[in-house]
């Protein structure tokens, strides 16, 4: 998979640079488009894989104006450098395309304060060809060369509900096939969450296609403890009344049963629909709902059918337990293949009011609000930030070196809000940057020409990106594989434009 990915996005920038050269254009700022737009690629639904490559194309695009015009005095630059990249620091809190693309955001703002002119028609010029690099790097992933990431864990999670959807099936005089299939669950649940840390994406935590298959697996977790209680109640030998007791308990597990069954397929492959059934008013939920005949506290006070009110009360409960986690992964499952997130809404009301929705501007402020203040990580992290980035600009502008914006784009890339973090980064940084620059020097050093280089460099770079992506495995979370090694390549074919 990182081979593949370092592969589609060495094709993608080379196509595009090689166009552009063949018209006489300047690469630069088309290519650098393409890399941040991909470089915020998490995988998982094409809505939000898009989202995330806009919003870093659109706050990019904005990151390009301001910076050109704090350009025209230092005080106008370190004020609205500091006020930039704090603003949008915090601001990844308030949206997952935020936090996926706000360090590409800051990177922009740097790339074309360091631009040599920062002239009206030079500054449409690098929005134009962003923007474009942007829009065919969304093109390129979503529509012509597609990865799924997420593919080995959707699976691994399918085979978790797989065999839960076949263990209320199982006769419980049979014990020792009840002990090895639960065996066999716990197994998988465990190798399903392993596989899930093992994504090969950026930032995986943040991907709603992550967060759902987290949650399904937890899900499954809870179903697998309602399905032992179950097995429990039917083998109790105190029953009244055995046969009954066992009909009641049985006819849960095969409603349970079957409003398994269609998780493992919806999981394993995109459903038909689009995950439309598994909404909350779809015509699965309705039907499991329909199902789930216990749920209704009145029985238990009804003795005429000869079932204890003691079991009736635990039915009920199971039933209800078991019914709330098949809401919540129906739900996820939606959220899977849409990129919608799932609301608190249908029977989970009773316990809690319909959240308002994610995009919700009230949400938004209402983060932004409760983060505003000096005990948020983030907001400190915001701060510290600013000013180092706003100490870096005042550096630069008096050391007057060649590319000098590295500085305050290392800065962004390394300081994290935990130190560990912050250390982990600058090592992956450092080989990252010496690796990209022993390339870029041997490339210099081949083929001297401007045309050459612009004719290889793309390619280079595709066994650059893969090779950050398969060897920096630890950076491969935040995409200092990708970025450093990558971006000297482009730094020095002078992408900046």
């Amino acid at each position: 998979m990182q081979w593949r990915r370092g592969i589609r996005a060495g094709l993608a920038i080379a196509c595009l640079m090689v166009s552009l050269h063949l018209l006489g254009r300047p690469t630069g700022w088309a290519a650098f488009g393409v890399l941040v737009a991909l470089n915020v690629d998490n995988g998982g639904p094409y809505r939000s894989r898009f989202g995330n490559m806009m919003t870093v194309v659109a706050g990019g695009t904005l990151a390009i104006i301001i910076a050109a015009i704090a350009s025209t005095s230092l005080p106008v630059a370190v004020v609205v450098t500091s006020l930039f990249c704090f603003s949008v620091t915090l601001a990844r809190v308030v949206s997952q395309p935020l936090a996926s693309g706000s360090a590409s955001i800051l990177i922009c703002y740097f790339v074309s304060y360091g631009a040599a002119v920062h002239t009206p028609a030079s500054v449409r010029s690098a929005i134009l060809y962003f923007i474009a690099g942007g829009i065919w790097a969304a093109a390129f992933s979503l529509v012509f060369w597609p990865l799924d990431p997420f593919g080995p864990a959707r699976n691994a999670v399918a085979d978790i509900y797989a065999k839960l959807a076949g263990l209320p099936a199982l006769p419980l005089e049979d014990s020792a096939r009840f002990k090895d299939s639960v065996h066999q669950i716990r197994v998988l649940i465990e190798a399903a969450q392993g596989s899930l840390i093992a994504v090969p994406a950026r930032m995986t935590a943040r991907t709603v296609r992550a967060r759902n298959l987290t949650v399904i697996v937890q899900a499954a977790d809870l179903l697998f403890a309602r399905l032992f209680r179950l097995a429990e109640l039917g083998a109790h030998e105190s029953m009244s009344e055995p046969e009954l007791c066992q009909s009641a308990v049985k006819e849960v597990a095969e409603w349970l049963a079957a409003s398994l069954k269609p998780i493992e397929a919806a999981l394993r492959e995109r459903p038909y629909d689009n995950a439309a059934a598994f909404v909350l008013e779809g015509s699965l939920i309705i039907e499991m709902r329909r199902g789930a005949k216990h749920i209704d506290t009145k029985t238990i006070a009804n003795n005429s059918d000869g079932i204890s009110t003691q079991l009736k009360a635990q039915l009920v409960a199971v039933e209800r337990d078991c019914l709330l986690s098949l809401e919540v992964i129906y739900e996820s499952i939606r959220a899977l293949w849409t990129g919608v997130e799932p609301t608190t809404t249908g029977l989970r009301s009773i316990f809690s009011k319909p959240a308002p929705s994610s995009s919700s501007p009230q949400i938004w402020l209402e983060t932004l609000r409760s983060n505003f203040t000096s005990r948020s990580i983030m907001f400190r992290h915001a701060l510290r930030l600013g000013l180092v980035a706003a100490a870096d600009l005042l550096l630069l502008r008096l050391i007057h070196i060649t590319h000098s914006y590295w500085m305050p784009m290392t800065s962004i890339i390394v300081l994290q809000p935990y130190t560990g973090e912050t250390w982990r980064k600058s090592g992956d940084r450092v080989a990252g940057t010496v690796s990209g620059a022993i390339l870029a020097a041997g490339l210099a050093a081949t083929m001297p020409s401007e045309a050459g280089i612009e004719a290889a460099g793309s390619p280079a770079a595709v066994p650059t990106i893969a090779a950050a992506r398969g060897v920096f495995q630890r950076a491969n979370e935040n995409g200092l594989g990708n970025r450093n090694m990558t971006s000297v390549v482009l730094d020095f074919i002078e992408w900046p434009g």
